[in-house]
């Protein structure tokens, strides 16, 4: 981690503007999370088509579409829903597609949608039941002795008496740089509250015979094999289980052993159908199976209007008959169904395509969606957790180090930069401010609000 750039989000609250892929992903997570709502609340097959709500648009009797919390009384699906977003982002400042290229985008999410119901089925898993969707969780954070790590925490009183994290120089009440001033009116406090890791579960599976948890975790991307693999060196999933293994048996998550995780992943490129072919005359066969000749020439069927004269041509003004095609040759990278529908819209016949239909099964379609399951065990979570007390502390510092700053230097020293940008695959928001901070260089940055607490009075450590 770069300590700058974590001061850039952290400290001074800058925030880019959505890109494109971060919407998208967004999207496409609704869409999972409406599959997987359904499931956990009727166990049965997901009966929605990403157009129209499933919880007021008929699928659901006793739902109302005045009352839906979901499409907000639109009767809107996921899909439909992106589609209107991006449609009124494109009335306001900043557009994030042109007209023409709202249509192709919602049409990109929605063939991926359509190809996840057909690889992996509208039915519930026979041995997976969904017992939680988007559910939030935390667990507190423990030092060596075991007892809830609460180290001491910088917050500033407001005058109303709510209280926030104290920003860079705020304790000391100095303006460091030009972008940093001090604002507020209130009292610098000092606090020893616990540290926790909040965590947001996307699912959370519980196996049917044996009761064992999985943690579902959803994703798109450009490279889903590379996110994977990623994934699999990554601690973010082995936390997410060390919260689990806290907050199972509390109430809304049933109690049972931790098994691990389930990746789902998702190819976020447009899915294509097959080039279809200009149509062309269809030959004669004869008795072996051969076209037919006569003499030099081949043999045509014509329209059932039409007759064939001893010369192969057509003896009155009707056509002949015409057959389209699809190119194997230049669908390597359709997707197995899209490549099916394409057969049965130009009204060919499945048979000659088989053994590609066939090859695309095997080849394409498990490098658009890819489920791997991983485990993590004992050692792992108590890896975790003596990894997320590490970077506890070493948050706490900087936050104190930020409030306690006086000069640049101060902020150089606790915040040094470390180029993980310029790492192979590495990017980094904060490229403009870190070169040369001003005004200029944040100018296309919002600034968030600082996290405020309205109660005033410290929490407890707990458990």
């Amino acid at each position: 981690m770069c300590p700058k750039r974590w001061w850039f989000a952290d400290i001074e609250g800058l925030r880019s503007p959505t890109k494109t892929y971060h919407r998208f992903g967004r999207a496409w997570h609704e869409c999972l999370e409406e599959i997987h709502r359904w499931w956990m609340k009727h166990d049965l097959p997901y009966p929605g088509n990403g157009v129209d709500c499933v919880w007021c648009s008929g699928f659901q009797v006793a739902g109302t579409r005045e009352a839906c919390t979901t499409c907000e009384g639109s009767g809107r699906g996921p899909v439909m829903r992106y589609k209107y977003a991006l449609r009124t982002a494109r009335n306001g400042e900043y557009p994030v597609f042109e007209d023409d290229e709202v249509e192709s985008e919602a049409t990109r999410l929605q063939a991926a949608f359509d190809g996840w119901l057909r690889v992996y089925g509208r039915d519930p898993s026979a041995r997976l039941k969904v017992v939680a969707v988007e559910v939030a969780a935390a667990r507190v954070i423990r030092g060596p002795t075991g007892r809830p790590y609460c180290p001491e925490t910088l917050l500033i009183r407001e005058q109303d008496g709510d209280l926030r994290i104290a920003g860079t120089g705020e304790a000391t009440g100095q303006q460091v740089g030009d972008n940093s001033p001090v604002t507020h009116t209130g009292e610098v406090i000092s606090v020893r509250w616990p540290y926790y890791q909040i965590s947001r579960f996307d699912c959370v599976y519980q196996h049917r015979t044996t009761g064992v948890l999985l943690l579902g975790e959803w994703k798109s991307s450009a490279s889903p094999r590379t996110l994977v693999d990623g994934l699999n060196v990554d601690p973010q999933t082995d936390g997410y289980v060390w919260v689990l293994e806290a907050v199972r048996g509390h109430g809304f998550i049933p109690d049972g052993k931790i098994g691990g995780y389930l990746y789902d992943v998702t190819s976020s490129h447009a899915q294509h159908g097959p080039k279809v072919l200009k149509p062309q005359k269809v030959k004669v066969l004869g008795d072996d199976g051969e076209p037919e000749m006569n003499g030099s020439r081949y043999v045509y069927e014509m329209n059932d209007d039409g007759t064939l004269d001893e010369d192969g041509e057509s003896n009155n003004d009707a056509t002949f008959k015409m057959v389209s095609a699809l190119s194997t040759a230049k669908s390597a990278s359709v997707p197995s169904w899209l490549f099916q529908k394409a057969i049965v819209d130009n009204g060919l016949e499945p048979a000659d395509y088989a053994d590609h239909v066939t090859h695309l099964r095997q080849t394409v379609d498990p490098k658009i969606y890819i489920r791997e399951y991983g485990t993590a065990g004992p050692q792992a979570r108590k890896r975790y957790g003596e990894e997320i007390y590490a970077t506890a502390v070493q948050f706490a510092n900087s936050r104190r180090a930020a409030a306690r700053a006086t000069s640049t230097s101060d902020l150089n020293i606790a915040f040094p930069r470390v180029p993980v940008c310029r790492l192979p695959g590495g990017t980094c928001a904060f490229r403009g401010p870190c070169m040369q901070d001003g005004d200029d260089a944040r100018a296309s940055f919002e600034r968030g609000t600082k996290q405020t607490w309205t109660n005033n009075q410290p929490p407890s450590a707990g458990t």
